[in-house]
């Protein structure tokens, strides 16, 4: 069953001492099978946005538990579990006091997440068994602008001096190697169950087992080659070494443009300079978010034989008004 898609657009303003930012975006959350409960139907969509008053921007994608795709998607109350670290954070920036950086909430947020989940007996040394997220925190204030970043959520931008640069998809790597495992079983489910493959894929005789040892493995782990960090509830001291950041002064800031994986293909991450022009190019002809959107959307065609239908994209621009303004008129 495809999961009920959900979609919103969104449009706001932030105001750092002298400089006037427009936000815009989409949320959506695509139509994987995977995110709708199998037993319920319910819309299960994890990917999160929040723009904070405070000058505090997130964007992420909740990453829940392995389990079996038969069963259904854990929940903890009313919300799935990939949504719950993205909840966290945002309650924390929502209650951050102005003195705290964006790596004080990120600490904050996964501390808070580590507790819940020490009370339900889950081990902060088992990423599988828990839920987590990639993400991106801007803090833009008065003077200085923080960003941070992990995982498979980026960051892109540019300077009114013409500087640019990004974050680049920390899980590219691993998910190469994931991905000739997920192909491997697949054909193996297929010759074993013909057209039923799709409903047995995640169970544990076949790629279960392989992805949760891969998340095991590579999830929050600096001695690991290729790991990334996620927000998860794990000892701080294993994410912050794997963080990537940024600062830069906040009037210098012509636009920055946060993306969950699901906006661009996979193999763009393979030359994040190629990636970083498409998306300038974008912004450059001052594309609206619908047609920004469209661009992504056509970019990320895959064959009808994909195990993936239109994964979930979540995007926010972030311009500089009086750039803007003066000079693209």
């Amino acid at each position: 069953m495809l999961g009920v898609r959900h979609r919103q657009f969104i449009q706001s303003h932030l105001v750092a001492e002298k400089t006037e930012f427009e936000i815009s975006g989409i949320q959506d959350s695509g139509n994987l099978g995977s995110k709708s409960d199998s037993k319920s139907g319910k819309f299960v969509g994890d990917d999160f946005v929040a723009i904070v008053p405070n000058g505090i921007i997130i964007i992420g994608d909740g990453v829940p538990p392995v389990h079996n795709a038969l069963e259904s998607t854990p929940y903890f109350g009313a919300y799935p579990y990939g949504l719950l670290p993205g909840l966290i954070l945002e309650n924390i920036a929502l209650t951050a006091r102005e003195e705290e950086s964006a790596i004080d909430i990120l600490k904050r947020a996964n501390a808070t997440l580590g507790e819940l989940y020490k009370g339900l007996s889950l081990s902060p040394y088992t990423p599988h068994n828990r839920a987590g997220a990639c993400f991106v925190i801007a803090k833009l204030g008065s003077e200085s602008t923080e960003l941070i970043s992990g995982g498979d959520t980026i960051a892109l931008w540019e300077l009114v001096d013409g500087t640019y640069g990004w974050s680049k998809n920390q899980v590219y790597e691993v998910d190469q190697a994931r991905n000739k495992d997920f192909t491997y079983q697949m054909n193996r489910a297929t010759a074993d169950h013909g057209n039923a493959a799709p409903q047995v894929i995640w169970s544990d005789e076949y790629y279960g087992t392989c992805f949760r040892v891969s998340r095991d493995r590579f999830t929050n782990n600096p001695q690991e080659l290729n790991s990334y960090p996620m927000l998860d509830g794990a000892p701080f001291s294993q994410i912050q070494p794997l963080l990537q950041s940024v600062e830069f002064p906040t009037a210098s800031l012509k636009w920055l443009m946060l993306l969950t994986d699901g906006c661009f293909p996979v193999k763009w991450s393979e030359n994040m300079e190629t990636l970083f022009h498409k998306f300038k190019a974008c912004i450059d002809s001052n594309l609206s978010s619908e047609d920004v959107f469209k661009f992504m959307r056509d970019a990320n065609q895959v064959s009808p034989a994909s195990h993936t239908n239109e994964p979930e994209l979540t995007f926010l621009v972030i311009k500089n008004l009086e750039f803007f303004n003066a000079y693209t008129e």
